[in-house]
């Protein structure tokens, strides 16, 4: 360490980024790839910070999706298509960085059932089908996989996917 606080005294950089988290490193690797001298200088550690504490999740939007439905808004759409083309595109290029998420949603009324699976299939199909798909969980292997799920009036779940990345390996 002090051989690298030695070096930023002596030496000159274009840009000084103060921030090893997921912006701080982006920019750092932007302007380095574009030809300026970068010094990068943190605190702790690599994403030690708000990094650390954020949920990181590389998603296509299934609420704006349900928005474009309820609304007939070609704009909503266009957004959730766009964003799981890009949640395609990071799965294709940094598989080491972005691995599949599972969310589960409770349902405890018979009409959620066919309301959240359509949606979680429509989903998948804008999507382009991907490899990891949503399916319904009966009542009782919820509460295998999620024990502190409360049992009464579960009438089982919906488990969709989206992506999440891991942004101290950005």
């Amino acid at each position: 360490r002090d051989a690298q606080i030695k070096r930023l005294r002596e030496e000159q950089f274009d840009v000084i980024i103060v921030g090893g988290g997921a912006t701080g490193t982006g920019a750092a690797v932007d302007a380095a790839s574009r030809g300026l001298k970068v010094a990068l200088v943190e605190r702790s550690d690599f994403s030690a910070g708000t990094s650390s504490k954020s949920t990181k999740i590389v998603h296509g939007g299934v609420r704006y999706l349900e928005k474009a439905f309820w609304e007939a808004s070609y704009e909503q759409f266009s957004l959730v298509r766009k964003a799981l083309k890009e949640r395609a595109t990071w799965f294709k290029i940094a598989p080491h960085i972005v691995d599949w998420l599972p969310i589960m949603l409770p349902v405890t009324t018979w009409w959620r059932v066919p309301y959240y699976w359509y949606g979680a299939k429509a989903y998948d199909v804008v999507a382009g089908w991907p490899e990891k798909r949503s399916f319904f969980l009966s009542a009782r292997k919820s509460i295998e996989e999620f024990p502190m799920l409360q049992s009464r009036g579960l009438l089982g779940s919906i488990v969709y996917y989206d992506g999440q990345a891991d942004d101290s390996r950005m």
